[in-house]
């Protein structure tokens, strides 16, 4: 068989990569990195926060601790309803006449009072505004804002409550109705922002993946041909099952190397969790971070819009089209890698070998996210879909694209076969000259040189 010996060469690439400093110390890097970014994630708030436990920098005291004793209440135009009493707080009417004499002593005074005034009403709107004393050591502005959000929530109930709606009807009545203009079939401002954000990341993350590994086939078989450990290799075992062992044995490392960052960061965040957000939610600050962020967004369901915006995220079946494309992406650029790096003599050369083999993955991963960020009016729809084709670019447009929904199942399985296609016809055209020029010695062969060399010997 022409690929005889491709497992010996599969356990000597891996175990070789092991045990290199080159991946011992990347991979600690990168662990380190992961693990930072988890217990940022995690213990920042807490970290921020002071030393009573505040979030977002507030003060850390509890408002309901602190009661205001007396609200004075000035109104405008007299009310046809009276305020809900509130527990251990004094409600005292003034007049205008007072207004101001009582609103110097609340602002200057060592009292735990405060003075609201009710303007409008009488067929328009009312508004409502509290003042509190200056100095925060007699009513810090926590409580005091605790405590106007608590009257306001009274005067609605107590207005309600004087048209005629009933004690029964009150819930419904003071119900909050949010609205959203859209088109029918866009999409929401988050599913929007995840639309164009999305496709970059992924494709960043795929193209550095897949040309890292890529190119480190290309410099192990350009560095053992330039040192004449290729000659020694040849003996024992086909040269065509070399690149086949280094390209298996680079996957391999590729995938055990993922594992140990998912191992690392599952256990950075479950170990760190308890000093932040597990922290956070027994020591009720997670109700504090609700308020601070306002009803409007702890109302709003954003894992349900991001599960909206991405709903491959969850689906089996995507995700393992998913990975079925990464490796044949990886395979199709590793191929050629190889080739590249069986075609120069002399290590110094590999790096402008390779330029035409990195701008060609440059260009495919342009085109996996520049059509999609742009694509505001659809003017580019036809562009996207042919990035899902195109061999260059649908390793680093796919992946995106399957996680969006933006592809349906055939188009996705077209997209796949059609890079399998190209795969096994890279994977020809290495095994048709591989063996010719892994021995070649002088000037870097081209690309189109080696196509005649398959032309030639096919």
């Amino acid at each position: 068989m022409r690929i005889k010996g491709w497992k010996q060469i599969l356990s000597f690439t891996y175990l070789q990569t092991l045990k290199s400093k080159a991946f011992k110390a990347g991979t600690i890097i990168i662990c380190v990195l992961i693990v930072l970014v988890c217990a940022a994630i995690n213990i920042l708030p807490a970290v921020f926060s002071d030393s009573d436990g505040g979030i977002f920098g507030d003060d850390g005291e509890q408002p309901e601790a602190q009661n205001v004793n007396t609200l004075y209440v000035y109104t405008e135009n007299e009310l046809d309803f009276q305020l809900s009493p509130i527990q251990n707080t004094a409600f005292e009417n003034i007049t205008k006449e007072q207004l101001e004499t009582k609103l110097n002593e609340i602002t200057s005074g060592d009292k735990a009072e405060m003075l609201l005034t009710v303007t409008g009403g009488r067929d328009k709107s009312y508004s409502l505004s509290f003042y509190r004393p200056e100095n925060e050591e007699i009513l810090s502005p926590g409580a005091a804002e605790e405590f106007s959000y608590e009257v306001t929530d009274n005067f609605t109930k107590a207005l309600y409550l004087s048209i005629g709606v009933s004690e029964e009807d009150l819930p419904l009545a003071m119900a909050d109705v949010s609205s959203n203009v859209m088109v029918y079939g866009g999409e929401s401002e988050i599913q929007r922002i995840v639309g164009q954000l999305l496709p970059m990341a992924v494709s960043i993350i795929f193209y550095m993946f897949i040309m890292l590994y890529s190119q480190s086939i290309a410099q192990s078989i350009a560095t053992e041909k330039s040192s004449r450990v290729i000659e020694l290799l040849i003996t024992s075992c086909r040269p065509l099952a070399i690149i086949v062992g280094k390209i298996a044995g680079t996957l391999l490392i590729c995938i055990t190397q993922t594992a140990i960052f998912g191992v690392v960061g599952a256990a950075a965040f479950m170990l760190t969790a308890p000093f932040g957000v597990m922290n956070a939610v027994n020591s009720g600050a997670v109700g504090e971070i609700a308020e601070a962020a306002g009803e409007a967004a702890a109302n709003t369901d954003i894992m349900g819009e991001i599960s909206t915006a991405v709903p491959g995220l969850f689906d089996p079946l995507s995700i393992f089209a998913i990975i079925i494309t990464v490796i044949l992406g990886f395979l199709f650029f590793a191929l050629l890698a190889g080739l590249v790096g069986a075609g120069v003599s002399r290590l110094e050369d590999l790096a402008n070998a390779l330029q035409p083999l990195v701008l060609v993955a440059v260009a495919g991963f342009m085109l996996s996210y520049i059509p999609p960020a742009m694509n505001f009016d659809g003017g580019m729809d036809g562009i996207i879909t042919f990035s899902y084709f195109f061999p260059i670019s649908s390793p680093f447009a796919l992946p995106s694209a399957i996680l969006m929904g933006k592809i349906d199942g055939l188009q996705t399985l077209l997209a796949i076969v059609f890079l399998a296609l190209m795969v096994f016809l890279a994977a020809l055209l290495t095994a048709k000259v591989y063996e010719i020029i892994i021995l070649h010695t002088g000037n870097t062969l081209k690309l189109t040189h080696m196509i005649k060399l398959a032309r030639k010997h096919g």
